[in-house]
């Protein structure tokens, strides 16, 4: 029997003696189903995990943006124990209340994996869907005095989690740190310990911190105590399928046969029984831009100094046809949307969309693309041109991006990260004569949303078909990127030729 927690426990003495005896498992007459009988609270309400629905999910706007920053100190010792951890001495500590409730001091992380043979181990679902594994990084609640203390605490622990995701090609580099077959190999059987070379957790990490889900639970494993802040991201970690083969870590000790792996190490999900999930403001919530110009984004996002960047100048004399380009369908786009939430992110006006519809004609995106925001780009007070694209050096007033995420991917924060990961429909907006009715459906609200990442729900939902221009035909294509940080290679742009027009009392 594998206690994914027992040196967490243990170490730190969080658990009177009568519990720490009791027997449990994954399965068998220990399995999850009777852990209640020995351990009171794994029957108690507010369980976890849970599967995470993004539609039930609530947005919060007082949740801010982990950032990479927070997890680069190494700590001072690092250990591996046959029990699914490593345990950390020393760890890093996080302070910001944007994104945890206090301070809070990582004590170890944790892998939960699929069976021998499976391919699904997570704890946690996302919208029905399982991964193979799921990292956990707990935290303590540095206001108490010991764990013993902070397990009794609703705000006691706080737990980082990460899915796992098997793909066929390259290994992650930065997973062999400790992943590697010569490293897990020490640590085979039951109890086995070995020293780590200690490097830090903003290694391993997926690139996207923004998205993530925020709810109260507990632990997974017995005791089962309700005193965890769980975050859960939505971008994977992402490993190959040579290094799930090095997962031959086996639940009894050496010479003490049989020889069973762990695996199918996760708790079966969980009710929420009335508690809410919520997330960030932002789909794709990148970080205020106030006096920190472009000139300087590559100090802090490497990306942004890459080769194929966006935006750029179109010069229709240097493009070249390609009869493989079809015409977009406008009744692809008359869809109306679930939920439209108007934001202000710090940068641009953006509206994010729940229940967007999808573009899947091979004639005009190379795979399917399902819309989820789309915001506006305009320019300085007392200027004219503000359109991020410019043709054939001319720049527009404003330019509107629509922005949609590949559907093979499992999630907006995995796509933002993949070449073809994202679509981009750019629309250029001009000054005209006449009032567009259209853009004061978007604008009408504009006054309640002054301040950054102040938000609100249109009471009255359209479809995004009327905002692009009569012509659908006539666009230009190219790879390049997001044009503000993180500033990743992930688009698949398309710039219509034609603009559509407000009046100047609009700019107004």
């Amino acid at each position: 029997m594998i206690k994914i927690v027992a040196i967490f426990l243990l170490a730190l003495m969080a658990i009177d003696s009568a519990q720490s005896a009791a027997s449990w498992s994954y399965g068998g007459s220990d399995g999850p189903s009777t852990w209640g009988s020995n351990f009171a609270e794994c029957a108690a309400s507010n369980q976890s995990p849970i599967d995470i629905q993004h539609s039930g999910s609530l947005v919060d706007g007082r949740l801010g943006n982990f950032a990479l920053s927070m997890f680069t100190a190494v700590p001072p010792t690092m250990q591996l124990l046959n029990n699914g951890h490593a345990y950390i001495t020393g760890g890093y500590t996080i302070s910001d209340s944007k994104v945890l409730p206090g301070n809070y001091q990582a004590l170890q992380f944790h892998l939960h994996w699929a069976a021998n043979g499976s391919t699904v181990g997570s704890e946690h679902f996302l919208d029905n869907k399982q991964y193979f594994g799921e990292l956990h990084i707990v935290h303590v609640n540095t206001k108490y005095p010991n764990i013993s203390v902070a397990l009794g605490e609703t705000d006691g622990l706080a737990v980082l989690g990460f899915f796992v995701k098997v793909i066929s090609t390259a290994d992650n580099s930065a997973m062999e740190v400790f992943m590697a077959q010569n490293r897990l190999q020490a640590v085979a059987f039951e109890d086995a310990t070995s020293n780590q070379v200690p490097f830090a957790l903003s290694t391993i990490f997926p690139a996207d911190f923004s998205n993530y889900y925020r709810y109260q639970g507990s632990l997974t494993t017995p005791p089962c105590s309700e005193a965890v802040v769980w975050t859960v991201f939505r971008e994977p970690i992402i490993i190959s399928q040579a290094q799930v083969i090095d997962f031959s870590l086996y639940q009894n000790k050496q010479n003490a046969p049989p020889n069973l792996l762990i695996g199918g190490n996760y708790r079966p999900t969980l009710p929420l029984n009335g508690r809410v999930v919520t997330r960030p403001s932002s789909e794709l919530k990148l970080k205020p831009l106030t006096h920190t110009g472009p000139e300087n984004w590559l100090n802090s996002y490497d990306a942004c100094g890459t080769m194929s960047q966006s935006p750029i100048d179109i010069v229709h004399g240097a493009t070249v046809a390609d009869e493989k380009l079809g015409k977009f369908n406008r009744t692809t786009f008359t869809a109306i949307p679930d939920k439209m939430t108007l934001l202000n992110n710090g940068h641009a006006l953006q509206v994010n969309l729940e229940g967007g519809y999808t573009v899947s004609d091979r004639n005009v995106l190379p795979g399917d693309y399902q819309a989820f925001q789309f915001h506006l780009h305009w320019a300085a007070v007392n200027q004219s041109r503000g359109s991020e694209h410019w043709i054939d050096g001319k720049q527009y007033f404003a330019e509107l991006h629509i922005v949609h995420y590949n559907t093979k991917y499992a999630s907006i924060g995995e796509a933002l990260t993949q070449h073809e990961g994202l679509a981009v429909l750019g629309v250029f907006v001009a000054i005209g004569s006449e009032t567009n009715e259209n853009i004061d459906l978007l604008l009408n609200p504009i006054a309640q949303i002054q301040q950054y990442n102040q938000q609100m729900i249109y009471s009255s939902k359209f479809d995004i078909g009327r905002f692009l221009p009569e012509d659908l035909e006539n666009y230009y294509r190219y790879s390049g990127s997001l044009t503000t940080p993180p500033c990743f290679e992930s688009v698949v742009w398309t710039v219509f030729n034609e603009p559509i027009y407000i009046s100047r009392a609009q700019v107004i």
